[in-house]
């Protein structure tokens, strides 16, 4: 059987408690961030067996974590660092480690690690330059195709963690941002890792909110142009608010409440509420700026309730705008929307960028992996821009997002071998149809001796993965206990 090479995870949120990779107590109220989830546990001796049938004991897979990895946005960042190192010392106990490698592309929770690393990125590039006066501006993204680049990027934050152990020294996580691809041995053939935050409108809302100032101004193409105008926005929401003391945990409750329409009105209601209180408190306090003193005129001419429903009107644009992302989409696995969001993506975005780094060498065949949406699927697009079709994998995710148990939402772990086949095993469903098989390739993966050989490896293993399914639903209901007690607060 062709050998495991990469192995691909995506959106462990590691430190929320509604991922089922942080250990929970008993009763599922309380995050137990010293020890392991039973979870994590069992899918990491499941990756084992998976790769202890490699034929190649000398050569060790390489790790590629694609995105929202660490939960910036809901814990704090000791907490979210403390259950990844809970990840190492699973995969990584001196004399056993499971990877050679690690490689490394931040999503949206997790963005601000990108920032720390292309801030040092940039130090380390400015050490090596022998003109230090004609500073060049700083980088937003990183090429493609880095396997083999003379001076990567690196997680210095992961390397701190992962390097606390003696035996991993020198071990050092490398970083991609927000494509990295894997090219064959002849060039033709590639596959491209991209968080998907991008595929998303509220990701781009500086770029969009540009065009409505500046008319004449579009959304860019170039994906360097397009982090560089939105990377605050995304650094400031997703990966920075959730540990801003108690405004984070402020952040936290919205989060927890947009997946209860009726919670969430209620909540929006009464923030507008709170807000219209303190305007109208506010007319008796003495007015230090000419801007508030001009305001205080106005809002006298306009009722309390009338000023309610315009705070509440914003916050249902600003805010609903958020819990309308493709992860609550209640349909199937993508949207239509979120479908036409990613040919552009892989057709103008990607394609802008292969091109310009590879120029004349474009590999002929691509496939692409996202993650993101915690809705896994695999799927081949026919009507790109490229000379074969896209094979399109989703990864899925690991956390529950909402109490009701949905088909579509689960978590994939994508194997590739040394010739780019891709194998993407659906791990688990929060729901099944009666007879489905808990642990299988992805519906519609594309068929290949790789493929058909994990599959008839995952049938021999079948009770090792009974065994995982059980503790999996099991979790599920602990995450959904802890996700109830939060929304009815």
């Amino acid at each position: 059987m062709p050998d495991i090479k990469y192995v691909c995870l995506s959106d462990m949120h590691f430190g929320a408690q509604n991922s089922l990779l942080t250990k929970l107590t008993p009763n599922g109220l309380a995050p137990d961030f010293l020890n392991p989830s039973p979870v994590l546990t069992s899918l990491v001796e499941n990756l084992r067996a998976l790769i202890s049938e490699n034929q190649d004991k000398s050569k060790k897979p390489t790790l590629i974590l694609l995105g929202d990895i660490l939960e910036l946005a809901l814990c704090e960042t000791n907490e979210a660092g403390m259950v990844f190192d809970r990840f190492i010392d699973l995969i990584s106990p001196k004399g056993n480690e499971l990877f050679g490698e690690i490689y490394y592309i931040p999503g949206n929770h997790d963005h601000h690690l990108w920032e720390i690393a292309r801030e040092m990125q940039y130090l380390k590039y400015i050490e090596r330059m022998d003109d230090k006066n004609n500073l060049p501006p700083m980088w937003h993204t990183t090429n493609i195709f880095v396997e083999n680049a003379a001076h990567p990027t690196t997680c210095d934050f992961m390397n701190g963690i992962i390097q606390n152990n003696e035996h991993l020294k020198n071990f050092s996580v490398r970083v991609a941002y927000p494509n990295f691809g894997l090219l064959n041995s002849t060039n033709e053939k590639a596959i491209v890792f991209h968080h998907g935050h991008f595929l998303e409108d509220i990701y781009l809302l500086m770029s969009t909110v540009k065009t409505y100032i500046f008319p004449n101004q579009s959304i860019p193409e170039d994906i360097w142009d397009i982090e560089k105008e939105n990377f605050a926005w995304i650094d400031f929401f997703w990966s920075t608010m959730g540990r801003s003391g108690q405004v984070g945990k402020g952040v936290e409750l919205i989060y927890d409440k947009m997946t209860d329409e009726k919670k969430f009105s209620e909540l929006l209601h009464n923030i507008a509420v709170k807000i219209t209180q303190n305007i109208k408190k506010s007319e008796k306090e003495e007015a230090t700026s000419l801007f508030r003193k001009m305001s205080r005129f106005f809002i006298r001419f306009i009722p309390g309730q009338k000023i309610e429903k315009m705070v509440y009107a914003f916050l249902r644009i600003t805010l609903g705008a958020v819990a309308k992302h493709e992860r609550a989409d209640a349909g199937g696995s993508l949207s239509e929307e979120m479908r036409g969001k990613l040919l552009e993506y892989i057709n103008k975005i990607l394609k802008r960028q292969i091109t310009r780094e590879k120029k004349y060498n474009a590999p002929k065949e691509i496939q692409f992996v996202f993650g993101h949406t915690h809705k896994p699927f695999a799927e081949t697009l026919a009507n790109t821009n490229y000379a074969k079709p896209v094979q399109v994998v989703n990864t899925g995710g690991w956390v529950v997002d909402t109490v009701d148990r949905k088909d579509t939402y689960g978590g994939a772990v994508i194997l590739v071998d040394e010739n780019l086949n891709i194998a993407p095993v659906q791990f688990y469903k929060e729901a099944y149809k009666t007879g489905e098989t808990k642990v299988s390739l992805l519906a519609n993966t594309n068929q290949n001796e790789f493929s058909t050989c994990i599959s008839k490896l995952i049938s021999d293993k079948q009770k090792s993965f009974a065994t995982f399914s059980e503790i999996v639903d099991k979790e599920i209901d602990l995450r959904i206990i802890n996700l109830k007690a939060k929304i009815n607060k």
